[in-house]
């Protein structure tokens, strides 16, 4: 979940929707490693931007990642 202090939610905004199609990468959905390896991951580092969340008032919040590493799989139930 997310902290009841995040700028996502406070202030009583509300959150209308997460953009994963982001930055110079493109659509993070799209991602999709495969085999015993986990070969065609993407790998991120601490300025990389996973996504924005967009809030009712128009605003948008960039989300980074805490670490470097490879980004396995996002939660795409958040797209709808």
């Amino acid at each position: 979940g997310i902290a009841p202090s995040h700028a996502a939610i406070s202030d009583g905004k509300q959150v209308s929707k997460v953009d994963f199609d982001v930055g110079r990468s493109g659509d993070k959905l799209a991602n999709k490693p495969t085999g015993k390896k986990k070969t065609g991951a993407m790998f991120v580092k601490e300025d990389t931007r996973l996504c924005d969340i967009v809030c009712t008032d128009g605003t948008r919040i960039k989300v980074r990642p805490a670490v470097s590493g490879h980004l396995l799989e996002m939660n795409e139930r958040l797209a709808e």
